[in-house]
């Protein structure tokens, strides 16, 4: 899904292994975590070279719920577990 992290097959010429996804569609733009570099490719060879999909950042998750919460006009009660 859009936004998660996922560890390829083979790891990237900069020495790292996570990638974040930040394009779904009928291609996959992954962008590598260690320098920034992104890559645009299809879903089926995104598909074959996928290895495993890594736990992601809660805050995040936590950031997105509240910000739909305001785009919505309307909030009971936000609480964030630390």
């Amino acid at each position: 899904q859009l936004h998660d992290y996922v560890e390829m097959k083979k790891q990237h010429p900069c020495g790292t292994n996570r990638w974040q996804i930040i394009r779904v569609g009928m291609d996959i733009r992954i962008k590598c975590q260690g320098c920034g570099a992104s890559i645009l490719m299809p879903r089926r060879d995104f598909d074959k070279r996928l290895k495993k999909v890594l736990p992601g950042d809660e805050k995040a998750d936590v950031i997105l719920v509240i910000t739909s919460a305001f785009s919505l006009s309307f909030i009971s009660e936000v609480i964030v577990f630390d």
